[in-house]
Order: structure tokens, then sequence, then C-alpha cells
């Protein structure tokens, strides 16, 4: 297991959804809508499955359309409703069956918020996903 392997599988995971442009690291430009794994927010050794195992934490993000455009939020609502199914990051995201050469345990999305984010000089609606992943 090493932490490109499960920024890779979380991106591929996410490219089952084939709108998406999808990436496994922050982008230095965009073509929206997309979708990028940020680096691990937080590891934690003390709850973990076996002497080796740990939990990360990623922030995943999705990216739709600058903060001007009047479908920005309707967008995002799509990858934010579990419900929605073939576009959700929640279903994407913890299917380990798309994608799994990092070998997790398990995925689970745990929460999502609306952010704005900067590429360049264009401000855009985005949705980071909190994302935690067993090793």
């Amino acid at each position: 297991m090493s932490m490109t392997e499960i920024r890779t599988d979380l991106a591929t995971r996410a490219a089952v959804d084939t709108t998406l442009q999808t990436y496994d690291r922050a982008p230095s430009t965009i073509i929206t809508p997309c979708f990028y794994v940020g680096l691990p927010e937080e590891v934690d050794y003390v709850h973990t499955y076996g002497p080796t195992g740990s939990t990360l934490t990623f922030k995943c993000t999705v990216v739709v359309a600058s903060v001007e455009s009047d479908q920005a939020i309707t967008q995002l609502d799509l990858y934010i409703d579990p419900q929605r199914g073939s576009k959700a990051m929640k279903v994407l995201l913890e299917n380990l069956t798309v994608s799994n050469t990092a070998g997790m345990g398990w995925t689970e999305v745990v929460s999502a918020e609306f952010v704005v984010v900067t590429f360049g000089t264009v401000d855009y609606m985005a949705v980071e996903f909190e994302v935690r992943v067993n090793v």
C-alpha cells in the first residue's frame, strides 16, 4: 500500500462517472467538472486493525463551475445526494470493487461541505468530501 495507490484508487472510482475529469492530486489547472484527491489530512495509528494498519483521512473535491454560474449549486447537488447513484461520490468512492490496488479494508465518505476553490484567477463552486480509508 502506498499513498499514490490510494489516491489512484479513489480517482479511478470517481472516474466511473465519465463526465468528470479526475486527478489523483490537486491539479494546477482544471477542466470542469472535475474530481481530485487532496493530501492526507490525518493518519490515525491508534484505531487499527492489526499491528500495521491505519486509517487515513483525505479531502476529495468535486469542482463544477464558476461561482457566477446559475447552475453550479444544482450541479453540485448531483454529487452530494446518495440517491443519485451514478454521480453520488458516497456511492462511487465506497465501491471497493472498482479499484482497490492499495488493499483498502474499507472506504467511508463521512461528510460533504460546499466550498469555493480558486484556480488561476477564477473562483469555482465545489464540494469537499471527507473520505476515510482503512489500510
